[in-house]
């Protein structure tokens, strides 16, 4: 398996933008209590995970 890692430079309004999407998580998903249902779908949410980040699998 091969990994690919890349680095990208970002500037201070870009990252101001992504900070704006982060969510914090709860003390519920800090805790490892169950957080909901995957979006519709997945089975689950490592199923879920994999599809976003190939590296999971």
């Amino acid at each position: 398996m091969t990994s690919i890692r890349a680095s990208f430079p970002i500037g201070e309004a870009e990252l101001a933008h992504w900070r704006t999407l982060f969510e914090e998580p709860d003390a519920a998903e800090l805790a490892g209590d169950e957080i909901g249902d995957p979006p519709a779908g997945w089975t689950d949410w490592p199923a879920w995970a994999v599809t976003r980040w190939p590296s999971l699998a």
